[in-house]
């Protein structure tokens, strides 16, 4: 007998950038005159929301979406979706530096990046709702997909600060013939270090959801509660897309 299916999608990237800069020049004539800047990171996970609209053949089609889709997994009882997302604040101090040289620096003065998820939501088939046994089986599974979101971020969101602080130490300072493009120096720096990191984060991400998808645990879910998880599921073949 078929097992049941239950899939966690993840939304594409999104990266957004906003600039606050000073308008004014430093007192300080050179950039590295200033004082540390600060990082800070924020880390967002909303409360998913439970979603049981959909039937089999509905959950189906929002499974094939871009970010539902999980892997080979065709007839899913559950689905969680949750868009990945990262971006950042920046607040830049400039200076007038020697004329001989270029005529503008720029220090990162403040960073702000949040990371996170948005739009979770827990989708369970209609079909299975009116079973206590088989809903609560299929919600926990889904629950430990939102689980594993948090543990990575959790993991990643001190790594992408160290990051940014050390990008900060190290190349926080640029230098141009305009405010404007030392501002876009600086921007691209820093988002290249969060845009890297969001990738790895991803990754990991992907690697550790499949263990919660593992076969096995699909044949569990096909023995819990007398089977009834594999009949709708079975059916759901049976009459085809």
């Amino acid at each position: 007998m078929p097992s049941p299916n239950a899939v966690r999608g993840c939304g594409v990237l999104a990266l957004g950038v906003a600039l606050a800069v000073a308008s004014a020049a430093h007192a300080a004539d050179r950039c590295d005159s200033l004082p540390p800047a600060r990082v800070t990171v924020q880390a967002l996970y909303p409360e998913p929301a439970i979603d049981t609209s959909l039937d089999l053949a509905g959950l189906a089609a929002r499974a094939r979406q871009r970010d539902g889709q999980h892997g080979e997994l065709e007839r899913p009882l559950g689905l969680t979706v949750a868009k990945l997302i990262g971006g950042f604040e920046v607040a830049i101090d400039f200076a007038m530096v020697d004329a001989r040289g270029p005529l503008i620096c720029g220090a990162i003065k403040d960073v702000t990046a949040r990371v996170g998820f948005e739009d979770a939501v827990i989708y369970v088939a209609r079909e299975i709702v009116g079973d206590r046994c088989a809903y609560d089986e299929v919600h926990q599974h889904e629950r430990r997909h939102i689980q594993v979101d948090r543990e990575v971020l959790a993991q990643f969101t001190p790594r992408i600060e160290a990051a940014l602080r050390a990008l900060v130490a190290s190349r926080g300072v640029a230098r141009g013939r305009s405010t404007d493009a030392v501002a876009h120096e600086l921007r691209e720096r820093l988002r290249l270090v969060v845009d890297g990191e969001l990738r790895s984060l991803a990754q990991e991400m992907r690697k550790r959801q499949r263990v919660v998808d593992r076969p096995d645990e699909y044949r569990r879910l096909g023995r819990v509660c007398g089977g009834v998880l594999a009949r709708p599921w079975a059916a759901g073949r049976r009459a085809g897309p």
